[in-house]
């Protein structure tokens, strides 16, 4: 396609005193945690200036967030 909008779906862990979880978001949770860059913005970052792009998701790591999340169970 000749434009299209990037957007994000992240997965990342995360942890606490009674253990770790996997988890994604999508686009606009996955903004939040990277610093209220777009995924346009990042895209261009990457191409651009790698250093930099490495280091949005550096400042994203070990931080203190507060997260309300739904989950299923499967049975396999």
């Amino acid at each position: 396609y000749d434009s299209f909008v990037p957007r994000y779906i992240l997965s990342f862990a995360i942890e606490d005193h009674t253990g770790s979880l996997w988890l994604n978001c999508f686009n606009e949770l996955a903004q939040q945690i990277l610093g209220g860059r777009t995924a346009a913005e990042l895209s261009q970052l990457r191409v651009n200036d790698p250093p930099a792009f490495e280091a949005v998701f550096n400042e994203a790591l070990f931080g203190h967030y507060l997260f309300k999340d739904t989950a299923t169970t499967e049975i396999y």
